[in-house]
């Protein structure tokens, strides 16, 4: 019966961390806003060539998850530039992000922004291709993100045929 439990417990465990599996990695914050980003799920993106069946690996697009936590003080900001009040209450955000490396920029494709209690405040996709402006907060994650791709090459290509 021991020997049960204890197997039930260890299947819940890897089965929980599997289902939230993240591993936020620091890039940058100030007393407003933290940046990260999720190693475990960043991947090139497949391209499909007009001369094969076979998709292929774009190793110049990057797709990967950014948290940014919020201070209070953050989404003061938030509610100033946005004149939108929904954000006052703002803890984090979770921001799908592809990065062009060879043109330096960047698309939003889906952004959500959650209270402390991990309720949306707002959602919302983006598409916009935008220019990374340098010495940006959104500079500072493209240099760490770009990094991270060189060190870890062969799992953004895993990861691209996995997502």
């Amino acid at each position: 019966m021991k020997k049960i439990f204890l197997l039930g417990t260890l299947l819940l465990l890897l089965l929980s961390n599997t289902t939230f599996a993240a591993n936020w990695q620091w890039v940058i914050s100030d007393n407003k806003f933290g940046w990260f980003f999720d190693t475990d799920a960043i991947h090139y993106e497949l391209t499909q060539p007009l001369y094969s069946d076979k998709p292929t690996v774009d190793v110049t697009l990057i797709t990967f998850w950014v948290k940014t936590v919020i201070t209070p003080a953050g989404a003061n900001e938030l509610v100033k530039t946005s004149n939108n009040r929904r954000y006052r209450n703002a803890a984090y955000s979770m921001i799908l992000e592809t990065v062009s490396l060879r043109h330096k920029t960047h698309m939003i494709r889906q952004a959500t922004f959650y209270d402390k209690s991990g309720n949306i405040i707002v959602t919302g996709k983006g598409g916009n291709v935008n220019y990374i402006i340098p010495g940006s907060y959104d500079d500072a994650v493209f240099l760490a993100v770009r990094d991270y791709a060189r060190t870890h090459h062969a799992q953004l290509i895993r990861n691209a045929y996995n997502n």
